[in-house]
């Protein structure tokens, strides 16, 4: 009797782990990763006292709206299914749809985490640490690099470089949908994993590195105002739909754009015109990460953290990915490695 119970037992063990490894297996490291991130945030926000939670930002509508368009596109792509009266033709409609919507819908919930993270910076140190930033800078370059690009500024130069920093949007976004157009669940997971990795770590040094960076720390220290029709306008978009308001070490927008060049670079043979994208991207980038420091949004030290957090996301995700789908699958996925 206690044979056949222990049998019984073992084979309904077998069974749970079956249906964790095909649940974990569906929902991929980015999504499990990500509901990791919001229990982490639940707690914190119980134990520090915030009972903030905006989920409806400005900022999020840019993702919600890419999100939302990536679904309706892939749907109108294939609208024939719909008309074709085949149940079995719209059923298949109904899990591409919901397919892609697990697929993209980390980039959504990653924003709407990122942006309910501001209060819980205030809370944990409500410190900062511009003026040691500060004196890392001055000690690295003997100058305020803010203070001594004022000798380069022009209005041209001004609207140029809020260009280029407004474009950070549009990088991870551009990446993730090359890749995901071609197919590959795992290159799209690699890519997306390491984006969530940036993103977590951001946080980490936002609240343990909290900085509200040169435009504020050094605004009287300025003597030429950075002027200009897209700067201005720019800089107050920027600061209507900013939360994060101590977001300067690392610098994400250096982080975030520098693991999209990488990417653009290792699946340059990839896609259609990978190349010309990777060469197209290049100088926009670099632009990028110049633009941080000269429209006094960072300090150089948080460009130097975007770079090493950048180099770290690149190399723990295509790890991570080969040992996680191994697990599941028994084999080894092909991903990318070189810089």
């Amino acid at each position: 009797m206690d044979g056949k119970r222990e049998k019984r037992e073992h084979r309904f063990s077998e069974r749970l782990l079956q249906l964790f490894d095909k649940i974990t297996y569906y929902l991929g490291p980015d999504l499990i990763f990500l509901f990791f991130l919001i229990a982490v945030l639940v707690v914190l926000s119980i134990i520090y006292g915030n009972k903030k939670f905006t989920p409806v930002k400005k900022s999020v509508m840019v993702p919600l709206i890419v999100f939302s368009g990536i679904l309706l596109f892939g749907v109108i792509a294939r609208i024939k299914l719909i008309f074709s009266g085949q149940k079995e033709k719209i059923k298949e409609l109904l899990t591409l749809t919901l397919h892609m919507a697990r697929d993209w819908f980390p980039l959504l919930l990653i924003i709407l985490i990122y942006e309910n993270l501001h209060d819980l910076t205030d809370l944990i140190h409500p410190d900062t640490l511009d003026r040691q930033l500060a004196e890392l800078d001055l000690l690295i370059f003997g100058v305020q690099p803010t203070i001594w690009l004022q000798q380069f500024i022009h209005p041209v130069l001004n609207d140029y470089m809020t260009f280029a920093y407004g474009l950070y949007f549009l990088y991870p976004a551009t990446i993730l949908g090359l890749v995901y157009s071609k197919g590959d669940l795992f290159k799209f997971r690699e890519v997306a994993l390491s984006f969530v990795i940036c993103v977590v770590a951001g946080f980490i040094g936002y609240v343990t590195v909290p900085a509200v960076g040169p435009r504020y720390f050094l605004a009287d220290e300025y003597t030429i105002s950075l002027s200009g029709y897209l700067t201005e306008a720019g800089a107050r978009a920027w600061n209507s739909i900013e939360s994060v308001k101590r977001d300067c070490f690392p610098s994400l927008h250096t982080a975030m754009s520098t693991i999209t060049l990488v990417y653009f670079k290792r699946f340059r043979n990839f896609y259609r015109f990978g190349r010309p994208v990777f060469y197209i991207a290049l100088p926009l980038i670099i632009s990028l990460w110049i633009s941080t420091v000269y429209l006094r949004y960072h300090w150089v030290v948080d460009v130097f953290a975007g770079w090493i957090l950048a180099i770290i996301c690149v190399t723990l995700s295509p790890a991570f990915i080969r040992w996680y789908y191994y697990r599941k699958t028994g084999k080894r996925p092909e991903v990318s490695t070189d810089l």
